[in-house]
């Protein structure tokens, strides 16, 4: 048998592309059959490279050729291999040659492909993004003036409300926030044409409720306007955002997102001191409107700067309806992703639980009500500056090793410096500062975690899996307060040396969590450092790769 050399035929040859021939090689003996196999493609862009080839789903190449795949070809794609003479290898490395760089050259929906990762669009997006975060997570963060308000002075229209009643609204406000998006992530993707005017309208409703709010005069028309509507309407201003931000970040999508989520932390220091200011000058329902008057301009005028960066496909017929629904990505259910959850949770209920407890605590033990809504503004205030530092971070390090960090320092101040606080209003401010240094910026890991997956096939699921880990921090920040409120002291107890004021439940329930976290961080770090490379190998060697029917049958040939 005379030896041959296996490689694709160039259109230059003459003949089309799938015709093939067989013909014996003049080369030495020495000579030995070559296969050369294309590599799947390495965009940057996993998200849409998953979507666009829905053919390499399963990981492995979906052609094989001597020649570099031409990259705006379809026919190009159905290249497979034949057994020529070597003398028109020459021929074909010309080929081969104009092939590659065309595949540089952008084409159909790539040549408006914005650039990545820098840019004056990129930044524009990431600022609206801080903007539309500033005015829907910070405003909500800035409700305790308002239940103060209605506690404290005789003139709110709510005064006589209950303390359960009043904050039935905060409590709605942020579960409509946290869960809306994960239920209509769907229907934005059925339309994707229709995203910015759904956000449009989103803007709207949102002032409008606060607006019609102003008016009430039930506590349950307070609840579902300025609560439900209006985190609902709200929250969805933001789904945008997530949709469109693969569009503009790849590779520094975290630094992206911690600028984004530091709007909300700016926020949570601006708006307590507006609504407490405002609240006394104009009253509640003055408030109300000036707040809904804002929402309109400045969310709206940062939705005029968010683009979602590409053409967006247009709406699939028929309708699907039930793709409305919110599907569960089951790429959630991976060892890594479930001690994701973990984290999320366990950190959430911690970190919520001191964020509404501590302007309390100040007060239970005998500070002003100014004193305690400084102490606040001093933790809102260092958790805004964790944005920018974990900006910087979270995609240059290991993202479980800085969770298991931020959690561990948490844990340590909690147990060290709470637990001895007492009176101490230095030792309760060195505590809050220090804890929202290192636990505030944590919701900036929710964009390393959705883009944590071993299955780069199902990576087009960022977006979803974002919205799940949203949903299971709103989750805890809703549940957890209410579990710790039951280890909160109804009534002080004596002043001691450790817990003082019997608050030793509170402080080991608090500890606990913030332990687990850490434990479950760690876990993660451990599975991606030592098992799942083990995983990976063993895999490989347990799916050999084999080559194409047509090639093995033509080997038979040239063999017989």
């Amino acid at each position: 048998m005379e030896p041959v050399e296996l490689v694709g035929l160039a259109q230059d040859s003459g003949k089309p592309l799938h015709h093939h021939e067989l013909q014996p090689t003049s080369s030495s003996p020495a000579e030995t059959i070559r296969t050369i196999r294309q590599e799947p493609s390495t965009s940057s862009d996993v998200e849409k490279g998953t979507l666009d080839h829905p053919g390499s789903s399963d990981g492995q190449p979906t052609s094989i050729s001597a020649l570099t795949e031409h990259a705006t070809s379809a026919q190009h794609a159905t290249a497979v291999p034949t057994l020529v003479n070597t003398q028109s290898s020459d021929k074909e490395s010309c080929t081969g040659s104009r092939s590659a760089s065309n595949e540089d050259r952008p084409s159909g929906n790539d040549s408006t492909a914005p650039i990545k990762d820098r840019g004056w669009q990129a930044w524009k997006f990431v600022l609206a993004s801080a903007a539309t975060e500033f005015m829907i997570w910070g405003a909500s963060w800035g409700y305790g003036s308002f239940q103060e308000y209605h506690q404290q002075n005789p003139q709110s229209p709510f005064h006589h409300a209950s303390l359960t009643a009043t904050s039935s609204v905060g409590t709605t406000l942020l579960a409509g926030q946290h869960f809306v998006t994960l239920l209509t992530f769907g229907l934005y993707t059925m339309f994707p044409p229709l995203v910015k005017t759904f956000t449009y309208i989103c803007v709207v409703g949102s002032s409008l409720s606060l607006l019609i709010a102003s008016f009430s005069h039930s506590i349950a028309l307070l609840i579902l306007f300025q609560g439900l509507v209006y985190g609902m309407f709200s929250g969805n201003v933001f789904l945008a955002v997530i949709l469109w931000l693969p569009n503009w970040w790849d590779e520094r999508r975290g630094f992206a997102t911690s600028i984004m989520f530091s709007g909300a932390g700016i926020g949570g220091i601006v708006w307590p001191i507006i609504f407490s200011q405002t609240l006394q000058r104009i009253g509640f329902r003055g408030t109300l409107r000036l707040w809904a008057l804002l929402q309109l301009i400045i969310s709206g005028g940062a939705v005029m700067c968010l683009k979602p960066g590409r053409k967006p496909p247009p709406t699939p017929k028929p309708l699907r309806w039930k793709s409305a629904l919110p599907g569960f990505p089951r790429s959630l259910l991976s060892p890594v992703a479930l001690l994701n959850i973990v984290v999320s949770l366990t950190q959430s209920t911690a970190y919520y639980s001191i964020s509404l407890n501590i302007s309390n605590y100040a007060s239970s033990v005998g500070f002003s009500s100014t004193t305690s809504t400084a102490i606040l503004s001093a933790f809102n205030a260092s958790a805004a500056i964790t944005y920018f530092v974990l900006s910087y971070l979270v995609d240059r390090f290991a993202y479980p090793l800085l969770m298991a960090t931020s959690t561990t320092l948490n844990l340590v101040f909690t147990v060290l410096v709470l637990g001895f606080a007492g009176r101490s209003l230095t030792k309760i401010i060195v505590y809050v500062v220090f804890f929202g240094l290192t636990g505030g910026g944590f919701a900036c890991f929710m964009t390393p975690m959705a883009r944590d997956i071993p299955d780069r096939s199902r990576s087009h699921e960022f977006s979803l899996r974002f919205l799940y880990y949203i949903t299971f921090r709103g989750l805890a920040a809703m549940v957890g307060p209410i579990i710790a409120v039951q280890v909160y002291p109804k009534h002080l107890g004596r002043e001691s040396t450790y817990g003082s004021f019997g608050f030793t439940s509170f402080i080991a329930f608090i500890s606990g969590t913030l332990a687990l976290s850490t434990c479950a961080s760690l876990a993660i770090f451990a599975h991606k450092r030592y098992l799942q490379p083990k995983q990976d190998r063993v895999k490989v060697l347990s799916n050999p790769v084999t080559p194409p029917a047509e090639a093995r049958q033509q080997s038979g040939t040239v063999a017989a």
